[in-house]
């Protein structure tokens, strides 16, 4: 069931991504170089949706795991979610 839904939305979010991505840069109005996108998705699809030609850099950031447990909390989540 997981495995299903990963393969029926993933395209679907990357093709998005993508098609995002060239009408930013064809909109020519912003002065940029980069264009900077949170997607914890990007982990977990098939490289092949990656599209290579548009991510040139991968910045991962994590916190330790009393912090996220902290958020956890905070968001009304139990300590094992």
């Amino acid at each position: 069931e997981y495995k299903f839904c990963c393969n029926l939305i993933h395209p679907a979010v990357m093709s998005e991504l993508e098609a995002q991505v060239k009408n930013l840069k064809s909109l020519n109005k912003y002065d940029f170089n980069f264009i900077i996108v949170e997607l914890p998705l990007l982990f977990e699809v098939d490289k092949s949706l990656w599209h290579d030609f548009w991510v040139d850099y991968i910045l991962f950031i994590a916190a330790d795991k009393a912090l996220r447990i902290k958020r956890c909390l905070a968001r009304g989540w139990d300590e094992d979610e």
